[in-house]
């Protein structure tokens, strides 16, 4: 109990001092993403089972969903047909994630794609 406490009290310090690192490394994005990368990898590699395959899931719907962003912001925006293909793989992938919370679930989401 006594080094459960240690690790708590040892995070709960650790985490405001990263935040206030990473606004010294705002002046440099690069270096920031690679902090936070660093620290997602670390916390992800601590999840197992469905923990682990929803952090995934999530993950990538986040990453796509900022993409998607991004698009609206940069050429992408003039292409109509583009973005909606994005939003089509988000919306599949999204079904995707939350079946990977149902247990038993198995193939949900998983649906034949048409041609």
């Amino acid at each position: 109990m006594r080094e459960l406490t240690k690790s708590v009290l040892s995070f709960s310090w650790g985490l405001p001092l990263f935040g206030f690192s990473q606004l010294a490394n705002s002046a440099s994005p690069q270096r920031a993403a690679a902090a936070f990368d660093g620290v997602t990898r670390a916390a992800q590699g601590q999840l197992i089972g469905p923990l682990a395959d929803g952090f995934a899931a999530g993950d990538r719907l986040q990453r796509e969903m900022v993409d998607l962003m991004f698009a609206f912001f940069g050429p992408e925006l003039l292409d109509p047909g583009r973005i909606m293909q994005r939003a089509g793989d988000i919306a599949r992938r999204s079904v995707e994630a939350a079946g990977s919370f149902v247990p038993g679930c198995g193939g949900c989401g998983q649906g034949r794609r048409q041609s």
